[in-house]
C-alpha cells in the first residue's frame, strides 16, 4: 500500500497515545468527480460497517480508516481496545485503491503531481509521519510527546 501512497496517520489524543489511521490523498479531474468518488466510498463503507474520515478539498479527496475498537496489549495476557489499523483497514482500502485504480483508467482520477507530498486537505489532528497532513497556510503546532 505504501508504494501506492497511503501512509500512516497519527492523531494525538491526550492524555492517551495516538490513534493510527490509514489513509490516502487521491487527486481527480473535477471537484464534482472528488465528489462522486467521495459518494462510492461512503457506500462501501456503509456495506462493510465501517466508516472512515472523508475530506474534499476541490478535486482532491482525502481518506483515512481506522478501527475503534482494536486490541493492544497492555502487559503479558491483558489487553485493551485502543483505535489503531487492523486487517479490516487493509481490507477497505484495497477496494477503495481498486475503486481508485479503474477511474485513474478512465480518466476521472489523476496521479498527483511530481513532488506532492499531500494534497493540502485539512485534516484536524491527523498528521502524517513524514508529511503534513494539515493546510500548510493554518500553521499547526505539533503535537506534544
Amino acid at each position: 500500500m505504501y508504494a501506492r501512497l497511503w501512509r500512516v496517520y497519527a492523531a494525538p489524543m491526550k492524555p492517551a497515545p495516538q490513534y493510527l489511521y490509514l489513509g490516502k490523498h487521491m487527486f481527480f479531474a473535477s471537484p464534482e468527480l472528488a465528489e462522486e468518488f467521495q459518494k462510492h466510498i461512503e457506500t462501501l463503507m456503509e456495506k462493510a460497517q465501517h466508516h472512515g474520515h472523508l475530506d474534499t478539498k476541490e478535486n482532491q479527496l482525502f481518506y483515512a480508516t481506522n478501527t475503534h475498537s482494536a486490541r493492544v496489549p497492555v502487559r503479558e495476557g491483558h489487553s485493551k481496545d485502543t483505535p489503531g489499523i487492523t486487517a479490516l483497514d487493509l481490507r477497505i482500502a484495497i477496494r477503495v485503491e481498486a475503486l481508485w485504480d479503474k477511474w485513474l483508467e478512465q480518466g476521472k482520477a489523476k496521479l498527483p503531481p511530481p513532488g506532492t507530498t499531500d494534497s493540502g486537505i485539512e485534516v484536524r489532528n491527523i498528521v502524517g509521519f513524514g508529511i503534513s497532513a494539515l493546510r500548510k497556510s493554518e500553521n499547526p503546532t505539533p503535537p506534544s510527546s
